[in-house]
């Protein structure tokens, strides 16, 4: 048998997470040119960490514009909205004394987190309205009220009076209230 080597287990640095506004500070210094060799250096890390943090840039700057920059990990939206049902859901059980368990808890938070995977987490993006917009009426529009008011001889307290158009509201009975949220659909 071969004699065993002495080798020392030197523990490595505690991994540390940066915040966004660091890494968006990094690819800013990137993007006017300077090496990574000197940024790794200015901020104490090892290069290749710099480097992973250029080649997720699009992710990052997307990121950024969806949470605060002292952010340190972004969350997938899927299970920040299925941790809030959840939550509903089992204070809706323990109100009605529905008796919970470990497995009945997980299996419903899979199956929220199926549903809101599906449905995209929440992310919504405007391109839907795309192809309705005019932006060309839109712009009209102004000087098309101030002639119709001014040529059709209203007064501002008829334009700008919502009272007379019914906007009114009622409070649905208690009993409504409970079946509404009986039939909650997660």
């Amino acid at each position: 048998m071969s004699p065993k080597k002495n080798v020392k287990l030197v523990p490595t640095g505690k991994k540390s997470v940066l915040p966004l506004e660091v890494k968006i500070e990094m690819l800013d210094r990137l993007r006017l040119g300077e090496s990574f060799a000197s940024i790794s250096r200015s901020f104490n890390l090892n290069e290749s960490t710099v480097r992973s943090i250029k080649k997720s840039e699009n992710k990052i700057r997307s990121s950024v514009a969806s949470t605060s920059l002292s952010a340190k990990i972004v969350r997938n939206p899927a299970i920040e909205k299925m941790e809030v049902a959840l939550s509903l859901w089992i204070e809706d059980c323990n109100q009605k004394r529905v008796p919970l368990s470990g497995p009945m808890v997980r299996e419903k938070a899979k199956r929220l987190y199926a549903y809101f995977k599906e449905i995209g987490g929440g992310e919504c993006t405007d391109g839907g309205f795309q192809a309705s917009e005019d932006t060309a009426a839109a712009e009209r529009y102004p000087k098309e009220f101030a002639n119709l008011v001014a040529n059709g001889g209203y007064k501002p307290e008829q334009v700008f009076n919502a009272d007379e158009t019914s906007l009114f509201w009622k409070r649905l009975p208690t009993v409504l209230e409970e079946i509404a949220k009986q039939n909650i659909y997660f």
